[in-house]
């Protein structure tokens, strides 16, 4: 998908685990909000970050049962209140069983947000016949899909 230009692949988190033992990889940032509470201001800090967190199960035939709790949560600069962005959260999880080195999705948001923006000179730009020179028009249209994509692998240990 990436190559044909329809799809980009924004991160990539890799982590590695011991059978049965949960194992978490975090990558962002710590956005401060200020809060005013019985002690006065007080500065509290809200995760921005891609988080993938992952237990793994081997079965008998080689597969690997995987419960796992994806998020991508990021700051939304379009709304802010008190000075601080609101934060966008996405989140998947689920337990699935993969064979080795196979590839699964676990979750698609698909998102599409469209907006008709029409701004002029008061009275100038309701004129007729000429009052497209006096206004602009913009159209946006913008389309955002979450896929996740995991590809266990058992990592098996060289024979010395």
């Amino acid at each position: 998908m990436e190559t044909t230009g329809d799809g980009k692949i924004i991160s990539s988190p890799r982590i590695v685990t011991l059978d049965n033992t949960e194992a978490m990889i975090q990558q962002g940032t710590a956005i401060p909000y200020e809060s005013t509470g019985d002690t006065g201001g007080e500065t509290e800090f809200v995760d921005a970050n891609l988080n993938l967190t992952v237990t793994p199960h081997i079965t008998p035939d080689k597969s690997i049962k995987m419960i796992i709790k994806a998020s991508k949560n990021s700051p939304n600069m379009s709304i802010i209140s008190n000075g601080q962005p609101a934060i966008d959260k996405k989140e998947a999880q689920t337990e699935i069983l993969v064979k080795d080195g196979e590839t699964t999705v676990i979750g698609g948001i698909y998102v599409v947000d469209e907006a008709d923006v029409t701004a002029g000179l008061p009275f100038f730009s309701k004129l007729p016949f000429v009052g497209w020179m006096f206004k602009t028009e913009q159209k946006t249209k913008s389309r955002n899909e979450l896929l996740i994509f995991i590809t266990p692998r058992i990592i098996k240990p060289k024979k010395g």
